[in-house]
């Protein structure tokens, strides 16, 4: 039976077509995640605003006589668990008019109609809910809609249908008015059932709405927290945070040609006698040692057992300590949550006591906790140190631990102190210059923080589930390369609005932070001796230097290739140049290697002409055109080349009709800048 039954109703009109290919795939990793982790949640995807009309209420509605209601509704695909038609989703491009009232309606009728097919879906563990993703900037009809929103709402309550408004927010769009007719709509029925609003300022924000994976809340311990001798207080700890990792990958064979063959690997390890290697070791004569030195030390299973540490299971207060006296660096592993046993209102009211007094006292508590004990070994014990959170109104007021650092866990380096030389304190401007680049590169200057955790999805994880989806679907689908990757680059790279905002204290930044070169104070004897010796070192550097260039290489390409135009040896040098520029961009990680590359480039330009060897440089330009224009994973590589707005040696208008033929690209239509306006009200504001 399923567990969920989720209605996604996706705004697809006019005024949603620059987003239709971020939707498309925020909704493709939603459904490989629903796939993988919940395959028995069923889902439906409903579109409105499109061109044309696909819904059972219309066509119900069109039998009675009434063929202009719901119309521009597309039902995609029914309720049902996810499957390879839910990976293959291509948003269409509407043409119609985008009322989210009657997708709405369409959305509750969904459901209503698989509860009826199904009556034991109406279980209390059965959770049903729409999302609803718009801008809503496509004005709903007014007449009549009080009368016709009471009669959603109660629709909505008595099968107990949540509801998820996504709103993209993009103040810069010009459609305020209709926008805050249909949020005065919104806030009627939301005000009625339950409910839930994310906003989302830039497109890329809608890939963090969901959890490439989803995780069950599973407590790693249940039981009593001691404090002191006689006081224990119900609890449970689970995970507060994890890092998400790529999955493993398996051993896999298609040498079995069996129907219903695994294809997996087993895999076992024998052991040998060194002294004999066709003798096999059993497991019986087999024994853990340690190193000791350049020594082996056995240790049998029964002093194992007797060194082992083996505490009572459980977690108890050790006492208490000032916040600050604990900096945040000693936090060594994932943070646990304790939180009070849940229907247990004596624990929640002393867990309630200790928190809030905590956190009016500032302090921290130190906590040991020891979740599990083994038979065999020891027990995974840690000193923890409690901080208090206070509860809202999802969660009870708790503590979150963190794993404490012993003596040998701790690393230390050691800095001399710029206290013991004044001249190395930095001065008043410098302490504002710094200042000021801190408050213009606010990430919180807009209505929302930018890069916030709970919105922010790991792109390296996103983009592995991405191309998962896509290869379920179509083994055909190309991935976007890593510098294509929208998420990629809005969580990597720095925004083009903070940077910006940042300019001119950036470009003023070298002014005040000076360094200047320290010359070495010689006597006169001192200095002379010095001073030879450079002069010697650097002649014979320079001589071994020039003598030992045979041809261009990497390490220096422009130094190589001027040393051998002193040499005399131009024909080497205009001939091996061009190898190593092509050898630098290839094996280039990302974006390395191309600034020397550039530079080789230029430098090569410059002697051309000086050396009258225009016609090789001119082929090679035409070469590195035809290489890289259109490579996939090189193509910056060009784009640097025109931004240097090097250009072919002879004759000016076939040198700029070259330079128009290469750097002409047609640039991509791309979505609009979600912004938001600082002036602007929340639309919500006032909802509970």
């Amino acid at each position: 039976m399923a567990k969920s039954l989720t209605v996604f109703a996706i705004d697809v009109g006019p005024h949603m077509h620059a987003y239709a290919d971020i939707v498309a795939e925020t909704l493709r990793t939603l459904f490989l995640s629903k796939a993988l982790n919940k395959p028995r949640d069923e889902c439906s995807i409903l579109y409105y605003g499109t061109t044309g009309t696909k819904n059972m209420v219309h066509d119900e509605m069109a039998a009675q006589g009434d063929p202009g209601e719901y119309l521009h509704i597309t039902v995609q695909q029914p309720l049902q668990p996810p499957n390879a038609n839910f990976l293959m989703l291509n948003m269409p491009k509407g043409g119609g008019n985008s009322d989210f009232v009657d997708a709405v309606t369409v959305a509750a009728d969904s459901i209503n109609r698989a509860l009826q097919a199904r009556p034991e879906l109406e279980k209390a563990n059965v959770s049903k809910e729409i999302v609803l993703l718009s801008n809503f900037h496509a004005k709903v009809r007014e007449e009549g809609i009080d009368d016709f929103v009471e009669s959603l709402v109660e629709s909505l309550q008595s099968t107990a249908v949540s509801l998820h408004v996504i709103s993209l927010d993009n103040a810069a769009s010009g459609r305020q008015e209709e926008k805050e007719v249909n949020m005065t709509v919104l806030r009627k029925l939301l005000t009625q059932v339950k409910h839930k609003v994310t906003y989302v300022q830039r497109p890329a924000g809608l890939l963090g709405l969901f959890k490439c994976k989803e995780y069950s809340n599973t407590a790693y311990y249940a039981g009593p927290f001691t404090i002191g001798n006689m006081m224990t207080v119900r609890v449970k700890i689970a995970k507060k945070a994890k890092k998400e990792t790529l999955p493993a990958t398996g051993l896999y064979s298609e040498k079995s040609r069996a129907a219903d063959a695994s294809h997996d690997i087993l895999r076992e390890r024998e052991y040998k006698d060194a002294s004999d290697p066709d003798s096999f070791v059993p497991p019986e004569e087999r024994v853990k040692a340690y190193k000791y030195g350049k020594q082996y030390v056995p240790v049998q299973p029964e002093d194992e057992a007797y060194l082992a540490y083996r505490p009572d299971r459980g977690i108890s207060l050790m006492g208490f300590l000032d916040a600050a006296s604990i900096p945040q660096h000693y936090h060594m592993k994932d943070p646990w949550v304790m939180v009070p046993e849940k229907g247990n209102e004596r624990a929640g009211l002393a867990m309630s006591a200790l928190v809030r007094a905590m956190a009016r006292k500032e302090q921290v508590a130190v906590i040991l906790f020891v979740p599990r004990v083994s038979d065999t070994g020891g027990a995974n014990a840690a000193t923890c140190a409690g901080y208090p959170l206070l509860g809202n109104g999802q969660q009870p007021d708790c503590l979150v631990l963190n794993h404490l650092p012993f003596a040998e866990d701790l690393r230390v380096a050691k800095f001399a102190s710029l206290d013991e030389k004044p001249d190395l304190m930095p001065s008043a401007s410098q302490l504002d210059q710094m200042r000021s680049l801190v408050e213009t590169m606010d990430l919180f200057a807009d209505i929302r923080e930018a890069l916030l955790p709970d919105m922010t999805a790991n792109p390296i994880i996103h983009r592995f589930y991405s191309y998962m989806a896509s290869q379920a679907a179509d083994k055909d689908y190309p991935l976007p390369a890593p510098h294509e990757d929208v998420l990629i680059n809005e969580t990597f790279e720095p925004q083009p609005a903070v940077i910006g905002k940042a300019a001119s204290v950036l470009h003023m930044l070298p002014e005040h932070l000076h360094v200047e070169k320290k010359e070495l104070v010689l006597d006169g004897a001192e200095l002379k001796e010095a001073a030879k010796s450079v002069e010697e070192t650097a002649f014979s550097l320079e001589g071994a230097a020039a003598s030992s260039v045979e041809t261009v290489g990497t390490s220096d390409p422009v130094s190589d290739f001027e040393v051998l135009l002193k040499q005399g040896k131009p024909d080497v040098a205009f001939s091996s140049l061009p190898q190593a520029v092509f050898t630098l961009v290839d094996n280039s990680l990302g974006e390395r290697n191309y600034d020397k590359a550039v530079r080789a480039v230029v430098a090569m330009r410059t002697a051309a002409e000086d050396h009258e060897w225009g016609q090789t440089f001119n082929t090679f330009l035409a070469e590195l055109a035809s290489k890289y224009e259109h490579d996939r994973q090189h193509r910056n590589f060009w784009q640097f080349i025109i931004r240097e707005r090097v250009m072919l040696i002879g004759n000016p208008e076939e040198a700029e009709g070259f330079f128009k033929q290469y750097s002409g690209a047609k640039e991509e239509e791309a979505a609009a800048p979600m912004e938001v306006n600082d002036d602007e009200e929340d639309e919500f504001a006032g909802m509970d």
